[in-house]
């Protein structure tokens, strides 16, 4: 097709008006938002690995006493929190008697050798169900909500440890760890055995214990950026409803990772490291399992590895007995508890868990059908005859993952409005309403996945 000059002039002015309005959009996005969102994140991040430099420094001079590492990571939590991460809250000062009864609570438990969590775990659920609906300051629970929620998982780990061993860590050893200053905000949570293993460690903090931390560090920036800013310049209001509601819940799960990476960079600047054999690493969530998963179950795990080990060793195993039913339920609501307690947050939790049950049926009869190496997770010893590296399973694993990307969009754009002060009718009017303007595709899936393995039997 030819041009004339003149419209090919025009032609290459709406390209440069076009170009220069983009440049003008990146320009405004970089300066109000991306150097602000740095500027913030950046004060915050380093306040906290600066506690966690401290905290590694003086255990390393002190390292002669016996109680120096508890001591210090006690005081140094303690002015990490009411210092900087609750700015003098005094409501928050309730959670030290929390501490201080519940060391008291373990010694009454160890002498009579009841079941930890079936006597712990009723009160603290009352607690945070208090705290999160009948609280006379939202404000200030919201601000020390992580902290009492990390805390009552490591009371609850070290419960059921001090049930098996018998040995109830003096008041010192308790302190030390509840407020280490390495997770006392952000998290993870660590066991006991953990955090006491790191005042014999003797690793060297060389040249790739400071990349560690510097790459933590900077991808926890990158990630927020990205929730903030980026992801939604990129993919504006304008777009089809699908690419804003994957935009929507893209942000939620940056946000996410930009939390799990900054805690990932306080535990090495702290002096600690999953894994002894690999040179400074502690991996909380890892993004290219989630973003492009094989299945849900993938996404569960790698959401909060260190939750998810919580879960799995204390909470279901202890409710395990009552019945395999009971186990999940209460799972559920631990899970649920843990992350917010938010009228999203649980239904979120349950689609999950409704999506993945269906979809794991769903594989599993696939992989049977089909003898090809396609459930949710890869076998180890692969006994079928067309493997998971043959055309056929990589051809359906990559549609599996595709549609687990779309159900994690279906989910996830829920979590955009959370935090926001609204009534439980007004949250579930707006999940429906999000879920019809999607046409409802993640039910339909779930649908379509339970009836095929049901029919196909």
């Amino acid at each position: 097709m030819m041009y004339s000059e003149e419209s090919y002039q025009d032609m290459i002015e709406d390209d440069y008006v076009y170009y220069e309005e983009t440049e003008d959009d990146f320009m405004r996005v970089y300066e109000y938002c991306t150097l602000p969102t740095i500027k913030q994140t950046s004060h915050f991040v380093l306040v906290l690995l600066l506690h966690c430099l401290a905290f590694n420094g003086l255990t390393k001079i002190f390292a002669h006493g016996k109680h120096n590492m508890h001591a210090i990571a006690t005081i140094l939590g303690l002015m990490y929190v009411f210092g900087f991460a609750l700015r003098g809250s005094l409501e928050a000062l309730f959670v030290i008697p929390l501490v201080l009864l519940s060391h008291n609570a373990l010694h009454h438990l160890n002498a009579r050798s009841m079941q930890p969590i079936v006597v712990i775990g009723p009160i603290f659920a009352f607690i945070l169900i208090f705290c999160e609906f009948f609280g006379p300051d939202r404000e200030a629970w919201l601000k020390m909500r992580s902290v009492v929620m990390i805390a009552m998982m490591k009371i609850i780990s070290l419960a059921c440890e001090v049930h098996k061993s018998k040995e109830v860590p003096s008041l010192l050893e308790y302190n030390g760890y509840l407020w280490c200053p390495a997770n006392v905000v952000l998290g993870p949570w660590m066991s006991f055995k953990e955090y006491k293993a790191r005042s014999w460690s003797q690793r060297v903090l060389g040249v790739e214990w400071i990349w560690s931390v510097i790459k933590y560090a900077s991808m926890s920036l990158i990630f927020a950026c990205c929730s903030n800013c980026i992801a939604s310049f990129m993919l504006d209001d304008h777009n089809n409803v699908f690419v804003v509601a994957f935009r929507q819940a893209l942000c939620f799960r940056m946000s996410h990772y930009f939390i799990s990476y900054a805690a990932s960079a306080a535990m090495v600047a702290a002096g600690f490291s999953d894994d002894a054999k690999k040179p400074w690493t502690y991996a909380i969530a890892n993004p290219l399992e989630i973003e492009a998963p094989r299945s849900l179950a993938s996404v569960v795990t790698n959401w909060n590895v260190p939750t998810h080990t919580f879960l799995k060793r204390y909470v279901f195993p202890a409710v395990l007995p009552h019945g395999y039913f009971a186990a999940i339920t209460v799972t559920f609501l631990a899970s649920s508890m843990l992350h917010g307690m938010s009228v999203e947050v649980s239904v979120v939790l349950l689609t999950l868990g409704v999506f993945s049950y269906a979809q794991t049926k769903f594989q599993d009869r696939v992989a049977s059908l089909l003898d090809c190496c396609v459930r949710v997770k890869a076998c180890r010893n692969c006994k079928h005859s067309r493997g998971g590296r043959s055309l056929l399973a990589t051809a359906c694993n990559a549609l599996f993952t595709l549609s687990t990307m779309i159900l994690l969009t279906y989910v996830g754009c829920l979590m955009d409005d959370v935090g926001e002060d609204r009534t439980a009718r007004d949250i579930l009017l707006n999940i429906y309403d999000r879920w019809t303007q999607l046409f409802g595709v993640g039910h339909l899936i779930a649908v379509f996945c339970i009836s095929f393995a049901w029919i196909s039997r």
